[in-house]
């Protein structure tokens, strides 16, 4: 057990197992790594499909455009367009996104994309309320 926990210490600590969320703004959906994250915006989204990966749901992105994508920080862009060129090259789109990594059913995840792409008047529901300010 302590060899087990070893291990796994060792990993979080050297970034080999996997962190990351997953965020939905009204400017589009934010994926954060372990040394950046990037926003897609949701006109950016050219198509969002269920597909799966060695018998694992996964969720399949592709971007129109690389450029409007956002990432922070500023100095991590090019290592974060790598990763979405290399996916397209490897996977077949610039984003995949295991589902079950963020403990979402991906019929709902897929929809969800699906209908803040295709209604942009639904995304004001993502705004995050405000309290009013104090007088």
């Amino acid at each position: 057990m302590i060899a087990a926990g070893a291990v796994l210490l060792i990993g979080l600590l050297f970034g080999y197992l996997p962190d990351g969320f997953l965020q939905f703004d009204p400017a589009g959906m934010t994926i954060g790594a372990r040394r950046y994250s990037m926003t897609l915006p949701w006109d950016a989204i050219a198509d969002a499909r269920p597909g799966e990966f060695h018998d694992n749901p996964v969720l399949l992105l592709w971007l129109s455009d690389l450029n409007r994508v956002n990432v922070q920080p500023p100095e991590a862009r090019a290592r974060a367009l790598a990763s979405l060129a290399r996916n397209q090259r490897w996977v077949g789109a610039h984003v995949m996104i295991l589902s079950s990594q963020y403990g979402i059913e991906l019929p709902y995840l897929v929809s969800a994309i699906e209908r803040y792409i295709a209604e942009p008047q639904a995304r004001q529901g993502l705004a995050v309320p405000r309290l009013p300010a104090r007088p």
